[in-house]
């Protein structure tokens, strides 16, 4: 049986486009937020920069605004020279804006919901590029 989950399919995701060094950009309260790092030191990855929007529900994730995340976003990866830029959580509304936020800052954009559709691609053998939602999506799937 195949599977996928948001945290898996991020760091596999992740491994595909040989990132080494992330950013990480998440919507959730500190608590939760605190728990990010770790979990990805522990899968092999370097943390330069991590931010969070501190919301309190899923709900308030929904809301956040395509220029709040480009903003926080920028400054996370001004200075910090991260391989990619890592989005936890499936309710920010980033995919639409990804290849965008990727041209904008020079470096591929992963978000748990984009990485998800990519490896249940993956999963199933669908392996032909979709181009639209950033450097992930139109990557071959190995």
């Amino acid at each position: 049986m195949k599977y996928t989950s948001p945290a898996h399919a991020s760091i596999v995701a992740l491994r595909q486009l040989n990132a080494k060094r992330i950013a990480l950009l998440s919507p959730y309260e500190l608590a939760l937020h605190r728990l990010l790092p770790p979990f990805l030191r522990e899968n092999g990855f370097e943390i330069s920069a991590d931010g969070t929007f501190a919301t309190s529900s899923g709900t308030e994730n929904n809301k956040l605004h395509r220029d709040s995340i480009f903003t926080a976003a920028k400054e996370l990866v001004r200075h910090n020279s991260p391989d990619a830029l890592f989005m936890s959580c499936t309710a920010m509304p980033i995919v639409p804006h990804i290849e965008t936020l990727e041209r904008e800052i020079g470096i591929p954009v992963i978000s748990s919901t984009q990485a998800m559709a990519w490896d249940a691609l993956r999963l199933i053998g669908y392996t032909r590029p979709i181009n639209g939602f950033g450097r992930l999506l139109a990557s071959p799937r190995l």
